[in-house]
């Protein structure tokens, strides 16, 4: 979201809705069941989650459901969801939680899921590989400067694929 105020609502529309980068491998094409609020405890990029001055920050490799359910009660104590909304977030962190903490499973947990296929939770190494991967080459690279964020009130800033997750904004989510 980026750009523009947000209401509660909008907030929950834009976490609850289907982002389609989960891909069915056996039609090759989007689930639509993929809530965009998965991606932001499970992809590998960089972010930051802001309410106000209340700033989350992770670097590559170190997205988490934690940083994920503290925003949303942040969200629920100032009331800005309603309680409904708020519950129906939970449940689907819950869900995912449950299921997967790398984006990259996904669309293997909604195929299983499809199918009525028992899923069993994987450990991956992807974030941690991405990690060795970035250190390796900030060994190699002077950078010019630091990375730097601006604060502004209520804001959700990844770079997850295809900019999922991009605002800056007061109060609500922009």
């Amino acid at each position: 979201m980026e750009g523009s105020l947000a209401t509660g609502d909008e907030i929950y529309q834009f976490l609850v809705r289907p982002v389609g980068y989960a891909v069915d491998p056996d039609t090759e094409q989007p689930f639509n069941s993929d809530p965009a609020l998965w991606y932001l405890g499970t992809n590998e990029k960089f972010g930051e989650l802001a309410v106000n001055e209340n700033v989350m920050e992770w670097g590559f490799g170190e997205s988490n459901w934690d940083r994920v359910l503290t925003f949303l009660h942040i969200l629920n104590e100032r009331n800005i969801l309603t309680v409904a909304q708020y519950v129906s977030l939970i449940s689907l962190v819950e869900e995912g939680m449950k299921a997967f903490d790398d984006m990259y499973q996904i669309a293997d947990y909604l195929k299983a899921k499809r199918d009525g296929v028992q899923w069993v939770k994987k450990e991956t190494k992807t974030k941690e590989i991405l990690n060795r991967l970035l250190m390796a080459s900030n060994s190699l690279w002077k950078p010019k400067g630091t990375r730097s964020s601006s604060r502004i009130a209520p804001s959700i800033r990844t770079t997850t694929t295809n900019n999922l997750f991009r605002s800056t904004s007061p109060h609500n989510i922009n």
